[in-house]
């Protein structure tokens, strides 16, 4: 699975890619702290699963969601946040599925590699 990692903060961008290069069926194929990062270096790319901070500074959610899928219409998005509430916005604007970033690690890999999240 080629995995995209976004995120304004690069400790969660690291954090991220460690953990998915400690899993054999992952590989992280790009990483950005901005859209316009994402959208270029994705499009790029093709990842099977683009994980975006839903609070991307400077970006509503539900924009990128579209773009990242208009770029990728094989990838699946996966909104982060560390609002719960951020959630039911993100799944209803077309986002495959939520992690509430400080989710334990099993929680982030269940979303990533099997369950989209209703």
């Amino acid at each position: 699975m080629r995995v995209f990692v976004v995120d304004g903060r690069w400790e969660v961008r690291e954090g991220l890619r460690l953990l998915l290069e400690q899993e054999t069926d992952a590989t992280v194929v790009g990483e950005a702290a901005d859209l316009r990062g994402l959208l270029y270096e994705a499009q790029k790319a093709q990842p099977d699963v683009v994980l975006v901070d839903w609070e991307l500074e400077g970006v509503p959610g539900h924009g990128t969601v579209m773009q990242l899928h208009a770029l990728c219409p094989r990838a699946r998005v996966i909104a982060s946040s560390v609002r719960p509430e951020s959630r039911e916005t993100a799944l209803s604007c077309g986002a495959d599925g939520f992690l509430q970033k400080g989710d334990p690690v099993e929680t982030i890999l269940d979303v990533i590699f099997y369950s989209k999240t209703e």
